[in-house]
């Protein structure tokens, strides 16, 4: 197992909400495909953005040549 910290840096602040949501989403598709393990994420807001840190099986599992369709589509929209 690995701990792979993933980083959001959005253009714009000003929904964190919206931002939040987004990356649960996606985090949600890369839990369901199985890459990334477990209900529990780490995540820490900073300056630019935020920090999340996730347990993966291997530690390329979030590589985009494992996504699905729904990862995918997800993906684009965060």
């Amino acid at each position: 197992m690995h701990t792979i910290k993933v980083v959001f840096e959005p253009i714009k602040i000003e929904n964190f909400e919206q931002i939040t949501e987004s990356v649960n989403y996606l985090l949600g598709a890369w839990r369901m495909n199985g890459q990334i393990l477990g209900k529990q994420s780490l995540i820490a807001q900073t300056n630019k953005g935020l920090e999340v840190y996730v347990d993966a099986p291997d530690a390329d599992s979030l590589s985009e040549k494992y996504n699905n369709k729904y990862v995918s589509e997800t993906r684009f929209k965060t």
